[in-house]
C-alpha cells in the first residue's frame, strides 16, 4: 500500500480543492495510507486554524525529533547526533547554508517535516510547497526523498 506523508499546506479543512478530496477518498477506501508529522498540528496550533486542527485529528501522526522551540514535548521524541545531522543537511538543502539562527521558524519546520518523513520512510512526501517541489530532483539525489504534488500522486494511483 502507498503511504504519503501529507504537508500542512494540503489539510483541506473545508474540502473545497476537489483533488484532495479524491485523495482523501482513497484514504477512506483503504487504497492509500495518509500521515501526518508532529510539526503539522503545531503549525496549526501556532496559526490559530481550529477547523485545521480538528481535520488533522483524523490521520495517524508520525513523531518526530525534538526542535527547541518548534516541538510538542508530549509529541516529540529524542535525537542523536545523525538526526542533528540530517536536520542541518536538509535545511541546507532546502533553503541554503546559514547560521542555525537565522533560517526563520517556517525554514525549520518545513525541514521537520521532512526529516520526520524520511525517519518513517514514507513513499511519497505530498506539498504544493515550492520550497520542497523546486527541490525535488536534488532532494531526491541526496535522500531519496519522492516529493509529489496531489495532481501527481492521483495519476499515479488511479
Amino acid at each position: 500500500m502507498i503511504t504519503i506523508t501529507l504537508d500542512t499546506n494540503l489539510i483541506n479543512a473545508k474540502k473545497r480543492d476537489h483533488i484532495l478530496n479524491q485523495i482523501e477518498q482513497l484514504k477512506n477506501d483503504g487504497k492509500i495510507k495518509i500521515f501526518k508529522t508532529d510539526v503539522m498540528d503545531t503549525e496549526m496550533q501556532d496559526g490559530g486554524y481550529k477547523r485545521g486542527l480538528d481535520k488533522s485529528t483524523q490521520l495517524s501522526e508520525d513523531i518526530g525529533t525534538g526542535v527547541w522551540n518548534h516541538s510538542r514535548w508530549d509529541h516529540t521524541k529524542f535525537g542523536n547526533d545523525n538526526d542533528k545531522l540530517l536536520l542541518n543537511q536538509l535545511l541546507e538543502y532546502l533553503f541554503g547554508k546559514k547560521e542555525r539562527a537565522e533560517y526563520i521558524k517556517q525554514e525549520i519546520r518545513d525541514a521537520m517535516h521532512l526529516k520526520t518523513h524520511l525517519n518513517y520512510k514514507r513513499d511519497y512526501f505530498m506539498t504544493r510547497d515550492n520550497d520542497f517541489l523546486s527541490k525535488r530532483v536534488l532532494l531526491k539525489e541526496k535522500f531519496n526523498v519522492n516529493i509529489i504534488t496531489p495532481e501527481e500522486i492521483l495519476k499515479i494511483i488511479q
